[in-house]
């Protein structure tokens, strides 16, 4: 039953493509089975509400196939997050998702410093995230 379960989820997830109205945001979440890690994409303008329903996603993914790697791939992202709300999602990241989980954030060049912060609250709240241009 189990393995079921995890094997419809993996189908689920495999299909996951998330579009809003208009068109304004999408995010993808897929299963890499042979290198074992979930990978995130995020596109268009990137809410709150978005980014922490892919965070959902990703983690049941990552819980159900007992995997600790994730990617996720902002470069395509339009970031309407303020400072406030980015510190306030990444903060509660340690208790959404598995321990050790190891996230690599793609971002894009111009977006360096921002995401330095991001960075820096996920590693002060132990969670293990490295940026990557």
């Amino acid at each position: 039953m189990k393995e079921m379960i995890k094997q419809d989820l993996s189908e689920i997830l495999l299909t996951a493509e998330r579009w809003r109205n208009e068109g304004e945001m999408a995010y993808t979440v897929e299963l890499v089975k042979d290198a074992k890690y979930v990978s995130v994409v995020l596109t268009g303008k990137v809410t709150r509400n978005d980014v922490e329903n892919a965070r959902d996603e990703a983690n049941l993914a990552l819980t159900a196939n007992g995997w600790n790697r994730l990617l996720v791939d902002v470069t395509r992202g339009d970031r309407k997050l303020s400072v406030a709300e980015d510190f306030e999602f990444t903060s509660e990241h340690q208790s959404s998702f598995p321990v050790g989980v190891r996230m690599a954030l793609v971002i894009s060049p111009d977006e360096l410093e921002y995401f330095r912060f991001t960075e820096n609250v996920a590693q002060n709240r132990g969670v293990n995230m490295r940026l990557f241009r």
